[in-house]
């Protein structure tokens, strides 16, 4: 909202003041007093009707004109940072692991777990820069990578030979732990793994073409039951995004 806006609001709220102090912080005032502070905030009401719509109408546009230019907007701070870009509205995933998702109707944009207003354009780009170097660590390779995920599974499997994708990233996500953390679990000592970073490791992996384990077992993505049980990973085959609900490990054939 504008500098002018903003003080004319200001002006139509301060008979308001006079009319709480008189009511409240001032009981020693007079009826006289308290009957000119009711009138002055009469007055003040049409007044500021007015000023409020206009700053109602003035916000809509801003918010209106910010969901316009979005994606044009990110499309640009992607190319400037060097960034891969890709789904489309509403939902975007910035290096193949950040999910961006736009609320238009409450004009918010969710960047992993924080939400921020769509026009606070800085502060989105911002959340994303913060998120991206973590993606993939510095060592990082798609083999190492599927060999924990076979030791995952392999904790997990019984009655039947696949794994809810959820349940396997919970098991990661304690696997990651070192012993120091289980005798002494500190905010400190927890090794996080985010989704986005499951995410991304699981694209970067499949798009290594790694999908055999070291004993010879191949990884399998499968669809959900119900999308709303899925992570959307990139599949390098097809090129796009797909859900992958369950996982499942079969024996490889013979080389």
């Amino acid at each position: 909202m504008t500098t002018t806006k903003t003080a004319a609001l200001r002006e139509a709220l301060a008979p308001f003041d006079r009319l709480s102090a008189c009511f409240g912080a001032r009981p020693e005032a007079s009826p006289r007093a308290r009957l000119d502070a009711i009138g002055a905030a009469e007055a003040a009401l049409e007044r500021l009707s007015s000023t409020l719509l206009e700053a109602k109408v003035e916000l809509e546009a801003r918010i209106a004109r910010a969901l316009d230019e979005f994606e044009a907007d990110l499309r640009a701070v992607a190319q400037r940072r060097g960034w891969r870009l890709e789904g489309g509205w509403p939902t975007f995933q910035i290096e193949r692991g950040v999910e961006l998702r736009v609320e238009p109707k409450a004009g918010l944009v969710r960047v992993a777990s924080k939400t921020l207003d769509v026009a606070d354009s800085g502060g989105i780009e911002a959340a994303i820069a913060g998120l991206v170097p973590a993606l993939l660590p510095k060592k990082f390779t798609g083999a190492d990578f599927l060999e924990q995920i076979a030791h995952a599974y392999d904790a997990l499997t019984g009655s039947s030979s696949q794994v809810a994708i959820w349940d396997l990233y919970a098991r990661l996500v304690i696997e990651a732990q070192s012993p120091r953390f289980w005798r002494e679990a500190t905010v400190d000592r927890f090794a996080a793994l985010s989704p986005d970073q499951f995410r991304a490791r699981l694209s970067a992996t499949m798009e290594a073409g790694v999908a055999r384990t070291r004993d010879g077992r191949e990884l399998r993505l499968l669809p959900p039951l119900d999308p709303k049980h899925a992570l959307f990973v990139y599949h390098p085959g097809e090129q796009r995004f797909a859900f992958v609900g369950r996982v499942e490990f079969v024996a490889g054939a013979a080389s």
